[in-house]
């Protein structure tokens, strides 16, 4: 581990501003992944594991993004799940993704001072590069269709040496301390991003609380305006990003004119041929 880069809970705790946030807390070496260590967790314990209780490894041999893909996650970089007990609709799986992007945004520039974006829905770029992606994945109550828990998966790329990553998406990615050229005390991040994040999360019922936040999610994202291609099961298809409304949902316009809008997938900028 390098220099000032100790990551522990009692790191976490000496930045910690939270209510229940990280107040429980559990550090691995490695795992596989923290969203399914913390999972089981839940599962074995039910509604003895608190609320906002926090599991964090120093890399993971399996971590996951999106579509099942691949998450790298080599040591220096900070991987952390945590759990939320909701209360609220299936659908706004999307919203808490999305609180939790501006969270993100909002710790590195007030740790780093560094100018970050979103590309919908769920990741953190630095210029053209991904410095972090954000999983949320909920257990439905069958016939409310609410969230009985949902876990809240954040991978940020902090110390990690870009010759850690896959030779494929080496020159895709970026890390804080790349930009920076200083270590960048991970439990002091993450404590951050919690700060952040629980003030936003504390907010989710109330309307003007999300309009504001969402109003801060639109004005990071760097595809509105341009062309996509937008990833859909049914078919990939290119589009133009249009705007994102207050419950996370990407509008986008076809090449026929109609407008269509997108609670989740993924899409990527649709790059002009040289």
């Amino acid at each position: 581990m390098l220099k000032n880069d100790l990551l522990t809970a009692a790191t976490v705790a000496d930045h910690l501003n939270t209510r229940w946030f990280g107040r429980s807390i559990e550090i691995l070496d490695n795992t596989a992944s923290t969203s399914s260590y913390l999972r089981s967790k839940a599962a074995e314990q039910g509604a003895e594991l608190p609320e906002g209780y926090v599991v964090a490894a120093l890399s993971q041999s399996g971590g996951r993004g999106r579509q099942s893909r691949t998450f790298s996650s080599p040591s220096g970089g900070l991987y952390f799940s945590l759990l939320l007990k909701p209360g609220t609709m299936a659908g706004d799986t999307t919203i808490i993704t999305a609180l939790a992007a501006v969270a993100v945004c909002r710790a590195v520039e007030e740790l780093c001072g560094i100018k970050t974006s979103i590309k919908w829905v769920n990741d953190i770029y630095i210029g053209d590069k991904k410095l972090c992606g954000i999983l949320t994945e909920g257990s439905i109550e069958g016939e409310t269709r609410r969230l009985d828990n949902a876990v809240l998966w954040i991978g940020v790329n902090v110390n990690s040496a870009l010759r850690d990553f896959p030779p494929e998406i080496s020159d895709t990615v970026t890390t804080l301390r790349e930009h920076t050229g200083n270590v960048i005390p991970r439990g002091k991040l993450l404590a951050m991003i919690l700060n952040n994040f629980e003030r936003l999360y504390d907010g989710l019922n109330n309307p003007s609380v999300i309009s504001e936040a969402m109003g801060e999610y639109r004005h990071r994202m760097f595809i509105l305006g341009r062309e996509i291609e937008v990833i859909s099961p049914a078919g990939n298809y290119f589009a133009v990003a249009v705007d994102v409304d207050d419950r996370g949902r990407l509008k986008v316009r076809t090449a026929d004119g109609n407008t269509v809008t997108l609670d989740s997938g993924e899409v990527r900028v649709r790059r002009t041929p040289t």
